[in-house]
């Protein structure tokens, strides 16, 4: 029993650590977006939820590409 708590703590900080690195990759890109449509005159996402529901597919796409994720 006292190996399997062990187990479902370490999961649990895995999953923590791995929403922490997610949302840090998706900030770094909302950032590099802002600066990349403002030098173009184009409207800037109003948050970083915006860009990412406008861009989930591109991001997840890249997350995993950039081996962000093992596995």
């Amino acid at each position: 029993m006292e190996d399997i708590l062990k187990d479902y703590k370490k999961m649990e900080e895995d999953i923590r650590n791995s929403k922490v690195q997610f949302d840090s990759f998706v900030h770094n890109l909302y950032v590099a977006n802002c600066h990349e449509r403002s030098e173009h005159g184009l409207p800037l996402f109003g948050s970083v939820e915006e860009y990412y529901n406008q861009n989930k597919l591109f991001i997840k796409n890249k997350y995993f590409k950039e081996g962000k994720v093992n596995g």
